[in-house]
């Protein structure tokens, strides 16, 4: 089943949105993240291009987040997926740049 056009901006992922309006607690939660993020890769973040990818799109994919959260209000869910998923764009960018890390990672460890 492919996954439907939908607009959803009051849903709520696991308590993780449930302050949708608030843009100081969510902006730090994220960069914090980020920063972690960057931090475990910064070896290999401009060395490896698989790393490089996978940073870029996650920065993307959260900072387009961001500016349509502070555009409006909260970030808007476009797809809802056999009724059990909502997402955006932004998140199918940042979901992909986990993958590619997790597949990086994988590779690295079988080496």
């Amino acid at each position: 089943m492919l996954p439907t056009l939908t607009s959803k901006c009051n849903a709520h992922f696991f308590g993780y949105t449930v302050h949708q309006n608030d843009l100081i607690p969510f902006v730090l939660i994220n960069m914090l993240l980020f920063s972690a993020l960057l931090y475990i890769f910064r070896n290999e973040l401009f060395k490896c291009a698989q790393v490089t990818l996978g940073i870029s799109l996650i920065a993307s994919g959260g900072t387009f987040n961001i500016a349509e959260r502070i555009r409006n209000g909260c970030v808007e869910d476009y797809f809802s997926f056999l009724g059990l998923f909502l997402f955006n764009v932004w998140d199918i960018m940042v979901m992909s740049g986990i993958l590619v890390l997790v597949f990086y990672i994988t590779l690295l460890k079988r080496r």
